[in-house]
């Protein structure tokens, strides 16, 4: 995205709506910002595997 990153735009969906589920991918590890925020309520860390993303997607429309 060529005017915020990732975690900006999560911030900016959970200030409109907390109830949103997010589900984060990155290459990069989760860190404290992720963490601190509470904005993701799953992480997956690239490469993807397909059963985790399943898992992740079914834990958060549970």
């Amino acid at each position: 995205m060529p005017t915020m990153n990732g975690m900006e735009l999560l911030k900016k969906v959970k200030a409109i709506n907390p109830s949103v589920k997010t589900v984060l991918t990155s290459a990069f590890e989760v860190n404290e910002d992720f963490e601190q925020n509470n904005c993701v309520d799953a992480f997956l860390q690239k490469p993807i595997k397909i059963p985790d993303l399943i898992d992740a997607v079914e834990t958060q429309i549970k």
